[in-house]
């Protein structure tokens, strides 16, 4: 027999020897021989590697084991092993208890006192914090808190935390399942530190030189790791991988020399905690923590103004923070590719535009997966929380609270894969309800792949990976419907390839946040409609593209898409030369193309258009305007004037003589109309010259000007009946119907005389269009752009008007909405009067005006209208005299609405208005001035606009008392 055969003969006798005298309890058998067994394993590898001093070491630790033995076999009536996680010993056998979740520590470690111990191993000393605290009513746990700092040599902060995570991973399985002799539960919180004059354990990466408690490896296992923690916690003759004895749980119990201070559960604030929040770390286990623990700081832009909160923790992470908030063009999205070292490839950006991310955006910046948010908790480390608990904490952090209180009502989550999963359970939608619920949003921005950001050119680099993009939530408006056609027509021109999207619609259609569905979609409808183009003769059918894209969950945006994408090629919108955008449904009625305001601008209509009842669709003849570029909506529309005879001596129409040609005027007249209302044009107006012969009793002129009025006048009725029948079978449904009174006004008649005329005894006819050119687009003023007092009708309306103002009402008294009055009234001067610059925060509470309205019996259309033109108004304000005066305006309108519900203005307008809609413009406009009114001089000034517009309005209202009605409001 050689000798290392020799020596394994021995180790395996004295192995058999451990094992027959070892008659102790299932654990501690198998915790013995385990170790022993591990030893054994050791001792042999030694010999093999020729270490002869491991071998010693080993063989000699094998030898104590064995004494161990006989030791726990003499005393085991004495001896209690380690017991099991969820059992204690007595007199009268086990008792069980609740397992102890690291939650029940996290709610009571704050008030527990601490104890500070400073164990010696070799010539090492450590030291380390330890708690000893009640958690559960007899149920004890001694926690010691390890604080740890990692150099990380070469390593990326990538590596540093997956070393970080097997070391957590080690230590939970190594020591978090032991009670001590004593019958505590023991604990060991790793606690990550990044100044290492904080730190118990101070450690260094590296690939060479002795592995020693202080020189980690990266490739160290978990098992390997742990051991370092142990020798800090005082253990020794213990190593890697081996399962804790009762002479190891005996180092963990030592002592400060002057006790321990404990803290028994009575008197812990455990279940008074009710506010703190819950999550998860990277293990899994449930934590507990109050929001002064979270780490945040606010986002500041290069003024210094905050928008925003970041609850990054790396330094890294908040100095690219830092610089992206401070960058320029923050409305800039890029999309890019990422090489195989984890960069972005520049050369395949993918730039596009997402607006309210200026301006109008509060931002919430945070680690993140498609489900949870990752957080850092001071004293825990990373910790994963459910969309509604980070509702919660935002709602609690003041950066994304200032900002929300400065208007911003878009809400970016500047946040990896936060937009991913679109439906409920994804952490963008039900982060957005759960914001929604406490009024902090109207819209949330998440992208659906994983985010870069940064500084780039000093401008903000804001990048989504690999094909992602942005997906809604909440309020969708039309400039984010905007932003996503130019980001699909961009992607389409550069061939970009986007994410697949596993998601399946319950009906089956293509969702919006699939974007490789929706483009391919998209191409295959621009591909069949260029197809068509040359048989139709350069005619593109919007209606037929419509209709093929009802696959997707949004048509319109395919539509958009498609159009907008022809529009932006110049060998394919060179090719088109008329649009079908509106065509007759199965009920015989004349339906547009839903298309946006942004999208109308796509194309330039450059005559008249021909509305063919056989073929049951419109043609507009077109030019087309690339992404990027603006032309006129419409250029003027050109028609001969019609005559109109009479007899002589006639100021009637004689039923004979009626020309079919005005009733194709008439015609035209209303297919205009009903065209530049949808594109949000000026209507055009018919203009009627009647003309007379005079008398021969020396008053010609006068004669003659008076018998041209009259036949002007009967030409104007007549009209008027042709023209309403035209609109009332043309105009689209869910539409109201153009008053036929507003395009043939009573302004626009004349009586002429002109000597030497041929015929003098007809009436002319003549169609006008306001010149697009001083008209804003979408602005349907009946005047220029500019300032200036605003006159309709002969009626001085206001002695300045502005035409940047956003208010819906304001356009709409420009168009003649408002009713005839006896004499000129100006508008209730307060609408013209700045509100003085005083802090006020309140927003807009459109629930109360609604709820107020339907008390009166409102109808829903009165309704909307009142609440979202006071919406305008706050925001027109916020757009031109700032953010305190859109608070003041906006916490003023409850106040105006009660006044003057007291003076009894609601009612009867409501009563006497005639119709909804006239019913909720003219009460907008009213309630705009009073809530004016009470922000720049309160309940007095108020209740005196009040009492003028009741008398500007003149229905009939009765004299109220000044006095009376402020009393009330105050």
């Amino acid at each position: 027999m050689n000798d290392e055969e020799h020596v394994t003969a021995s180790l395996d006798e004295d192995l058999n020897h451990q094992r027959q005298q070892l008659d102790l309890n299932a654990h501690n058998g198998a915790v013995h021989m385990a170790n022993a067994g591990a030893v054994r394993e050791r001792s042999m590898r030694a010999l093999r590697d020729g270490d002869l001093a491991g071998f010693q070491q080993n063989h000699a630790l094998l030898d104590r084991m064995h004494a161990e033995g006989e030791h726990l076999v003499q005393d085991r009536e004495r001896i209690v092993s380690a017991p099991d996680e969820d059992a204690e010993s007595t007199p009268h056998g086990p008792t069980r208890h609740e397992p102890v979740s690291h939650a029940d520590i996290d709610l009571v470690r704050d008030d527990a006192p601490l104890n500070f111990v400073r164990p010696q191993v070799g010539q090492h000393r450590f030291h380390y914090e330890m708690r000893r605290m009640e958690v559960k009513p007899g149920t004890w746990v001694r926690e010691a808190t390890v604080k740890v700092h990692i150099e990380p040599g070469d390593r990326t902060p990538h590596q540093v935390d997956q070393l970080w995570k097997k070391l957590e991973q080690g230590a939970d399985q190594q020591f978090n399942h032991e009670r001590l002799p004593g019958g505590d539960h023991f604990r060991v919180r790793l606690e990550r530190v990044d100044d290492r004059l904080d730190a118990d354990v101070r450690a260094k990466i590296t690939e060479s030189g002795p592995d020693r408690h202080d020189t980690w490896r990266p490739d160290s296992t978990g098992d390997q790791l742990a051991h370092k923690i142990g020798t800090a916690l005082g253990l020794t003759e213990h190593h890697a991988g081996e399962k804790l004895t009762q002479h190891h749980l005996a180092q963990l119990s030592q002592e400060p020399k002057r006790g321990v201070d404990s803290m028994p559960h009575a008197e812990s604030h455990a279940d008074t905690r009710q506010d703190w929040f819950s999550g998860h770390d990277a293990a899994g286990r449930e934590r507990r923590f109050p929001m002064g623990r979270v780490t945040q700081t606010d986002l500041r832009d290069s003024s210094g103004k905050v928008f925003g909160t970041s609850f990054y923790k790396e330094e890294s992470d908040q100095r690219a923070a830092d610089r992206w908030a401070r960058g320029g063009n923050p409305d800039r999205v890029y999309q890019y590719d990422a090489d195989g070292k984890d960069r972005g490839a520049i050369d395949s950006d993918l730039v596009t535009s997402r607006p309210g991310m200026a301006d109008e955006s509060a931002v919430l910046a945070f680690h993140a997966n498609p489900y949870t948010a990752g957080l850092h908790v001071r004293g825990l480390g990373t910790v994963h929380v459910r969309p509604d608990t980070m509702g919660e904490i935002a709602a609690r952090s003041s950066g994304f609270l200032q900002a929300v209180g400065d208007g911003r009502r878009t809400t970016m989550l500047l946040a990896c894969e936060a937009g991913a999963q679109t439906g409920p359970g994804g952490l963008a939608h039900d982060l957005h309800k759960a914001l929604q619920r406490k009024d902090l949003t109207d819209t949330t921005l998440g992208g659906s792949t994983i985010m870069r950001f940064g500084h780039r050119d000093g401008d903000r680099f804001t990048g989504l990976e690999s094909g992602g993009h942005f997906n809604v939530y909440g309020e969708v408006l039309p400039r984010h419907e905007a932003a996503m056609v130019d980001e699909m027509v961009h992607a389409m021109r550069k061939d970009w390839k986007y994410a697949g999207h596993d998601h399946v619609r319950p009906d089956g259609r293509i969702g919006l946040s699939d974007r490789a569905g929706t483009i391919a979609l998209a191409k295959s409808l621009v591909d069949s409609a260029v197809a068509k183009l040359p048989a139709n003769g350069g005619q593109l059918d919007l209606a037929a593209v419509h209709k093929a894209a009802s696959r997707h969950q949004r048509p319109d945006i395919v539509t958009a898409t498609v159009l907008s994408h022809i529009a932006s090629d110049p060998k394919l919108a060179g090719s088109v030369r008329a649009i079908t955008d509106r065509y007759l449904d199965r009920h015989d009625r004349w339906v547009p193309v839903p298309v946006s305001e942004h999208v109308r601008q796509r194309f330039t209509v450059t005559g008249k258009s021909t509305w063919d009842d056989d073929a049951g669709r419109t043609s507009r003849p077109v030019r087309l305007n690339a992404v990027g570029e603006h032309g006129p909506l419409s250029e003027p529309v050109k028609h001969e004037p019609v005559t109109v005879p009479f007899g002589r001596k006639q100021t009637t129409l004689d039923p004979r003589l009626r020309s079919e040609r005005l009733d194709d005027f008439a015609r035209t007249l209303a297919e205009l109309a009903i065209e530049r209302q949808g594109d949000g044009l000026p209507l055009p107006e018919a203009h009627i010259k009647g003309y007379g012969n005079g008398s021969m009793l020396g008053n010609t002129k006068e004669t003659a000007e008076a018998t041209g009025k009259l036949r002007a006048s009967d030409t104007r009725e007549h009209l008027i009946h042709l023209v309403s029948r035209h609109l009332e079978r043309m105009t689209p449904p869910k539409t109201r119907v153009i008053d036929a009174e507003k395009l043939v006004p009573e302004n626009g008649i004349q009586g002429v005389y002109e000597p030497g005329r041929a015929n003098s005894r007809e009436a002319v006819v003549t169609l006008h269009t306001a010149d697009e050119s001083t008209v804003p687009h979408g602005v349907t003023e009946s005047r220029a752009a500019g300032d200036g007092p605003l006159v309709h009708e002969g009626r001085v309306l206001g002695a300045s008007f502005s035409s940047t103002s956003t208010s819906r009402v304001r356009r709409w008294i420009a168009t003649g909405g408002w009713r005839p009055e006896p004499t000129p009234q100006p508008v209730n001067p307060h609408l013209l009067e700045p509100i003085p610059d005083t802090p006020a925060t309140a927003s807009l509470d459109e629930h109360g005006l609604a709820a107020s309205l339907a008390g009166h019996g409102a109808h829903d259309d009165t309704t909307d209208l009142v609440v979202s033109s006071a919406k305008d108004a706050v925001d027109g304000t916020r757009a031109l005299e700032g953010e305190a005066a859109a608070g003041k305006l906006a916490s003023a309108m409850p106040h105006a609405m009660r006044l003057l519900e007291k003076a009894g203005v609601v009612g009867k307008l409501l009563r006497q208005a005639g119709d909804a809609v006239t019913a909720g413009l003219t009460l907008s406009h009213v309630l705009e001035g009073v809530a004016r009114a009470y922000a720049q001089g309160g309940p007095a000034v108020a209740a005196a606009a009040v009492a003028q517009d009741m008398k500007r309005l003149g229905l009939g209202f009765e004299p109220v008392l000044i006095e009376e009605m402020t009393s009330d409001v105050r």
